[in-house]
């Protein structure tokens, strides 16, 4: 069914880095298996009452990309913002970079979350089209990072420079 199949997406989904294609709905958990890879889950977490109508996706990043002088932080954000603000302008959902590598300090401790390093999309649940859109143009833009990693790395290893790591329930129905 299209919802157990969407259910799968939350599972371990692995995006190669060899081109944009959308995210694979009913991949298998085993292929997403990577040595290091912090498993794909999906959050128990009970969401406060402003969040409930949220639905986010963490795409979770190869950190052999961080290595000095790839910028990697840049490519993804893009020249003023220029990658991830469109992507909001065009979807309404906010995209950002966090967890450890990431450069941002988390207001409440001061420190870099203590997450690994993600691409956070997070959309309002009332507008799933726009946030499927959103995933998918997130996925594109690290598909085509992946691709500038693996020409400008001389050990760059083949396979996927990014992975869905977590998800909310309601953005797995998507």
């Amino acid at each position: 069914s299209a919802r157990a199949d969407a259910a799968a997406a939350g599972s371990g989904t692995r995006v190669a880095s060899a081109g944009p294609a959308p995210l694979p709905a009913s991949a298998s958990p085993a292929a997403s298996a990577a040595p290091g890879a912090p498993p794909t889950r999906r959050s128990r977490r009970r969401p406060a009452a402003a969040a409930r109508n949220t639905l986010w996706c963490h795409l979770y990043l190869d950190r052999r990309m961080l290595r000095r002088g790839f910028d990697l932080n840049k490519k993804i954000i893009g020249h003023g913002g220029e990658h991830t603000k469109g992507i909001y302008r065009d979807t309404g959902a906010k995209i950002r970079l966090r967890g450890q590598g990431s450069g941002h300090i988390e207001a409440s401790t001061g420190m870099e979350a203590p997450a690994p390093l993600m691409l956070a999309i997070t959309g309002d649940s009332r507008l799933e089209d726009n946030f499927r859109e959103a995933v998918r143009r997130s996925a594109e833009l690290l598909a085509t990072v992946g691709r500038r990693w693996a020409e400008w790395s001389e050990d760059a290893v083949p396979g996927a420079t990014f992975w869905v790591g977590e998800l909310s329930p309601e953005a797995a129905a998507c």
